[in-house]
């Protein structure tokens, strides 16, 4: 009684063959299970005992309606290979099967609707699915989650969906999505956070959403878009900075932006940007091409104006919504004084100043509004009290009314320690700053004494600047004493005016 073969089983050819039994016995097949070439096999029952091959490979198998013979069958140590077998509608009989370390490839199996039977499927290598025209969904790999090879569906006509595979996080190859008319969207790829491989959409007549990929971040290789015609956005891509191979976006007639792609600062081959009848918008790639980020060749044409070559998206992506003539910060009576100038602005609605100390890690120290549209000179004065001695850094965030913002080169000022005390302005008539040096100790305070000697009040003070509220005090002269760990350092005199 035959129990094991150590090596492959084939079935190779036999015109006449209507059925195959007697094997009931088999539990193990080392290497490959191959049934192949039988135009008359509409039966297979002797394979009860079956729970282990390497390669299970059915082809050319017309007639052949059922798997239940295979109902034992736990590990494939290889691959999964059905083609050519018009006759199965599911995979239903192979319930038992928990592992599978190769592919699964199913090609042109005319009257497949689903994969059910493989539902109890944890780990696959990899799948493909080529040319099954009645394939409605693939619901039956919805415990899979890890793929370290490919993905590839292509020219399975009814298929409409791929919900199925949402829990896919990991894709060690590359999914390539091809010819499958009825697809709108990959919305059943949407948990796919990493990907070693290319991500590769063609021919999809009805894609018209990407609806995944946006948590990727890197395309390890190529990322081709070519002829999906209904494709109006890939928004989707937002989160993407990296494509190690090829950028291919080609003949997508509804696509008009490349928004998604803002945020890619680098491209390891080729550019290529091409036959795109509505696409005029290829901003999103201003940066990358300004700073010579693509490592092959680049190619824009035939698209719509303003992305009609890789000059004339220079041309419409330069025109920046303001136009800084000037920016300075200076030193001035112990503040920083941030002062710029524009010679136009659109749909500006603010500029934000932001400030470092080792122009490293910005900090926002205030906002001043914009001039929303302006073709005039505008002038604007910013100014920074109760800094430190040092290096000051400061930079403009200007931010559109849409949210869109960019950054101004950085500007820098020295401010030394001050070697006196500093009272200004004076005469002042409700606000003043007092200008301390640094001095050893933390006990500093200032004397407020009228000209008849009275003390009216005694303040602390700060290195650096402090700033003190004198509008509710009677107008006159006073004389301001400045201490420090109980030593007088300095004496001045105050002017209130009314």
């Amino acid at each position: 009684m035959l129990t094991s073969i150590g090596g492959d089983l084939i079935i190779y050819q036999n015109l006449n063959l209507t059925g195959i039994s007697g094997l009931n016995a088999l539990g193990n097949v080392n290497g490959d299970l191959r049934i192949d070439l039988h135009p008359l096999l509409n039966g297979i029952s002797g394979f009860s005992s079956l729970y282990s091959v390497s390669t299970f490979h059915l082809a050319d198998l017309p007639l052949l309606s059922s798997l239940a013979a295979f109902s034992g069958l736990k590990f494939i140590n290889g691959s999964l290979e059905i083609a050519f077998c018009s006759g199965l509608t599911n995979l239903t009989g192979l319930e038992s099967l928990i592992s599978l370390t190769g592919l699964i490839y199913l090609s042109t199996n005319s009257g497949l609707t689903s994969l059910n039977g493989l539902g109890e499927l944890t780990t696959i290598g990899g799948f493909t699915l080529f040319d099954n025209d009645a394939l409605l969904e693939v619901n039956a790999l919805t415990n899979i989650h890890s793929i370290p090879g490919d993905i590839r569906i292509t020219g399975c006509d009814l298929l409409a969906d791929l919900s199925g595979l949402g829990g896919i996080t990991m894709v060690g190859g590359d999914i390539q999505i091809s010819a499958n008319p009825r697809l709108t969207d990959l919305s059943g790829l949407a948990s796919v956070a990493n990907l070693g491989g290319a991500i590769l959409l063609s021919f999809n007549a009805g894609l018209s959403a990407i609806a995944a990929f946006s948590n990727l971040s890197v395309v390890t290789g190529e990322l081709l878009l070519n002829s999906n015609p209904m494709l109006a956005s890939i928004e989707e891509f937002g989160n993407l900075t990296s494509i190690g191979d090829n950028l291919t976006i080609l003949n997508n007639n509804l696509l008009n932006n490349l928004d998604g792609l803002s945020q890619v600062h680098a491209v390891g081959g080729n550019l290529n940007v091409t036959e795109n009848d509505l696409l005029g918008d290829c901003c999103a790639l201003y940066e990358l091409l300004k700073y010579m980020h693509v490592s092959g060749s680049v190619t824009i044409s035939n698209n719509t104006s303003g992305c009609l070559s890789e000059a004339d998206l220079f041309t419409t992506c330069n025109l920046l919504p303001v136009t800084l003539l000037s920016f300075e910060v200076e030193l001035r009576s112990g503040q920083i004084e941030v002062k710029w100038t524009t010679a136009a602005e659109h749909q500006n609605d603010y500029f934000q100043i932001e400030h470092s100390s080792d122009g490293l890690e910005f900090n926002n120290v205030g906002i001043v509004q914009g001039a929303g549209d302006s073709d005039a000179l505008n002038h604007y004065t910013f100014f920074q009290s109760n800094i430190l001695p040092g290096i000051h850094y400061y930079r403009l965030k200007q931010v559109d009314v849409d949210g869109q913002f960019s950054y101004s080169p950085i500007r820098t000022v020295q401010y030394d320690n001050p070697q006196d005390f500093i009272l200004y302005p004076n005469p002042s008539g409700d606000l003043i700053n007092i200008l301390t040096p640094y001095l050893a100790g933390s006990n500093q305070v200032l004397e407020v004494f009228s000209l008849l000697g009275e003390q009216l009040a005694v303040l602390p003070v700060k290195s650096g600047v402090t700033k003190i509220n004198v509008s509710s005090w009677p107008a006159g002269i006073y004389q301001m004493r400045f201490w420090n760990n109980n030593s007088i350092q300095r004496i001045l005199p105050f002017v209130k005016q009314l």
